[in-house]
């Protein structure tokens, strides 16, 4: 697919996210989506991707991931309490990321680990073994 201009596909994803969460009913659509900040490694039998999401907990993660297409989202809920601030410069900012995966996956091998605002996904690469024909001639 080529994309004539990719502002309009970054505001077709957008507003698609902002319908995803309208659907949870909380009213994060005034909330800022950042792209996550990402690396991916390639070891012999698994990709291992590691994400970037600052201050966000574990339970506001949500991640899928279809074919060779890894998803995260994340919902970030606001403080709802009384304080006072005399200065308050922190955003509540929600991410949102497609990873394209280079290689076939096991969808049932996926193992994840959260640790200091850095998610790592470990995914099983699939077994392709060489085939070969014989051709006619």
């Amino acid at each position: 697919m080529v994309i004539a201009n990719p502002y309009e596909e970054i505001v077709r994803i957008k507003r698609s996210v902002d319908r995803l969460f309208e659907s949870f009913g909380n009213g994060v659509e005034s909330a800022e989506i950042r792209v996550p900040l990402v690396d991916m490694e390639d070891e012999k039998e698994d990709l291992v991707v590691y994400i970037e999401l600052p201050d966000t907990k574990k339970e506001d993660i949500k991640l899928t991931l279809m074919e060779n297409i890894l998803t995260i989202v994340t919902e970030k809920r606001e403080i709802n309490d009384k304080r006072e601030f005399y200065l308050m410069e922190r955003q509540f900012l929600n991410y949102f990321r497609t990873v394209p995966l280079p290689e076939e996956v096991d969808l049932d091998s996926v193992r994840t680990k959260y640790k200091d605002g850095v998610l790592e996904v470990r995914l099983k690469k699939k077994n392709k073994k060489p085939q070969m024909k014989a051709i006619k001639v």
